[in-house]
């Protein structure tokens, strides 16, 4: 990854490179990749993330994507600002701290803030303390809000291919 080869891989980059390579399977679906040539893609972490946001930025690209990752603990205005100097189509947060639904809702509005309106995409531990209670999903939440929360990258290339066509 990142342009380095260990000499030993550890067991935790072994791991890593397994996930990455069924992501790429599962995209593939026996056939080839999605199509995602010259879509702009910002992809980011709001914490630590780290592996998820590498899978992540490996399948979009591999699938054409032009991905610009910000990488982790990067805050909303950061995101909203490289959005514009890219013309990203498309926003990928990678997130696992419970504040999904804050994050999400944050995000957008700086993205408005900013004159742009990319497809925002969330994806990991998607939970965050509300009302209803404790670590409560927020998937519905974020929905309403106009964003779209993933479970997989096989769905996001699916609402991003299906958002784009729409555009």
């Amino acid at each position: 990854p990142r342009g380095f080869a260990p000499v030993e891989p550890t067991d935790t980059l072994v791991r890593l490179m397994k996930a990455k390579d069924e992501v790429l399977r599962e995209l593939g679906g026996g056939g080839s990749l999605p199509d995602l040539r010259g879509v702009q893609v910002v992809a980011a972490s709001s914490d630590v993330h780290e592996y998820g946001l590498f899978v992540l930025v490996e399948a979009l690209s591999a699938c054409g994507a032009e991905v610009t990752s910000l990488g982790t603990s990067v805050n909303s205005p950061e995101i909203a600002k490289v959005s514009v100097e890219t013309a990203a189509d498309a926003v990928a947060i990678s997130t696992y701290n419970g504040m999904a639904l804050s994050l999400g809702r944050q995000l957008r509005d700086e993205l408005t803030s900013q004159g742009v309106e990319p497809i925002v995409f969330l994806g990991g531990r998607l939970n965050e303390d509300t009302e209803q209670g404790e670590a409560t999903d927020v998937r519905p939440m974020l929905r309403e809000e106009g964003l779209n929360p993933c479970d997989s990258v096989a769905e996001m290339t699916s609402l991003l291919r299906r958002e784009l066509a729409a555009r």
